[in-house]
């Protein structure tokens, strides 16, 4: 045989043997991925499921050290600790024995950041003692909090009674304040002096599967598919005890709610205005977000867009969660109350995005705020002057 002569038969056999290798590995990598979807998509849309079960609570979680405290100041290592210890507004800072208030940045470095500290509740912090910082910013209830006085009161929905703060004015048109998935009332603790000072009357409500109220039929938050009907009841009982209109106020979930309730209830014309803040109208948008903040377990890369998606549409067959109908967005152009938005532009739980579009899609209704350097439920914090500045004059030009 001459050199570099190929005996007849071979290249036909290798010509025809490579495609059926080709097709082998392509199949073996189509399983895996397949495979990578099934098991990914089964764990995530079970994360998903959990979080439904198991809402975000607030908790305390004392793991700031305290350097030291002097003169109504308070220095703080900033090891490890959250963004917001460096950034000027006003937050809340929980300890063992009490609860204060950050109002100023003095100085900061690398390694410890000093506040001026009013301290609310308790007695003071010692150096070597853990603290936590809090976005609510106050403790308690309102009089904890403001010195507001309050009275407990209830109204009873199709599941039952829920407690509620109520707080008098003069104003015919009540506001009725939604708390968010972390199942307290200390959510909205915050605009409470700017609304009663505008003599509207409050009603701080609860809903199904907070502590003190019901729990829904399912055993799991549905995210204002249900939770309006509790929304339904206290304005009920508000124009029952003669408010002859409403103010709806809803963070976070609160604001899905309050959407919910605009397309659902019957007693949606009687509502005069909207306040919401970082409301989570598509929770779609709100779980692919938190999958980008998140890694792969074990290997600690992305997740794949395709996984999400996967996910999303395993929850949906495993526990009926009706995607489609938690984008509130689609059925914006129902909506006629004048609103005003606020949303942190570096809102890591619920898209900023979900915001702007709702500012897009309704630009005669919504006045928005989009605030630079405020992650969820923060607009506040960053800046309370101008928050109830903004809130008041919203009230006052209903």
């Amino acid at each position: 045989m001459v050199p570099g002569d190929v005996p007849i038969g071979s290249a036909s056999r290798w010509r025809s043997g490579r495609p059926g290798r080709y097709g082998r590995w392509l199949a073996i990598i189509v399983g895996i991925l397949v495979l990578f979807h099934l098991a990914g998509g089964w764990y995530f849309s079970s994360e998903i499921h959990s979080s439904a079960l198991e809402p975000d609570p607030s908790t305390t979680d004392l793991d700031i050290p305290v350097v030291k405290v002097r003169n109504g100041s308070v220095t703080l290592s900033t090891v490890d600790g959250p963004d917001e210890l460096l950034i000027p507004g006003v937050w809340g800072l929980a300890w063992a024995t009490g609860y204060g208030q950050l109002t100023e940045l003095v100085t900061s470095d690398e390694e410890e950041v000093t506040w001026q500290l009013d301290v609310l509740t308790g007695t003071a912090p010692q150096a070597g003692e853990l603290s936590d910082l809090d976005v609510k910013a106050y403790p308690g209830d309102p009089m904890l909090a403001h010195g507001l006085a309050f009275t407990d009161a209830a109204y009873t929905s199709s599941l039952g009674e829920n407690p509620a703060w109520f707080i008098e004015g003069d104003n015919p048109t009540w506001v009725v304040l939604v708390h968010g998935n972390g199942l307290t009332r200390r959510d909205v603790l915050k605009p409470l002096p700017t609304i009663v000072e505008g003599g509207y009357p409050a009603l701080v409500i609860t809903y199904r599967n907070h502590p003190l109220a019901p729990a829904d039929p399912s055993g799991r938050l549905q995210y204002g598919i249900t939770e309006w009907k509790d929304l339904e009841a206290a304005v009920e009982f508000a124009l029952g005890e003669g408010a002859e209109d409403v103010v709806l106020v809803g963070y976070s979930m609160g604001g899905g709610i309050v959407a919910s309730f605009l397309y659902q209830s019957p007693l949606a014309d009687r509502v005069r205005g909207v306040v919401l803040d970082a409301p989570m109208l598509d929770l779609g948008a709100a779980v692919d977000l938190g999958a980008e903040n998140r890694s792969l377990p074990l290997i600690g890369l992305p997740i794949p867009d395709t996984l999400t998606a996967t996910a999303k549409w395993m929850a949906g067959m495993r526990y009926d969660v009706e995607w489609e109908v938690l984008d509130y967005l689609e059925r914006a152009d129902e909506m006629d109350a004048p609103i005003l938005l606020f949303h942190g532009e570096e809102d890591d739980i619920v898209p900023v995005e979900t915001s702007d579009e709702l500012a897009r899609l309704l630009p005669d209704l919504v006045t928005y705020h989009r605030v630079a350097n405020a992650q969820h439920l923060e607009s506040w914090n960053l800046d309370p002057a101008e928050y109830e500045r903004l809130l008041s004059q919203f009230l006052a030009g209903l």
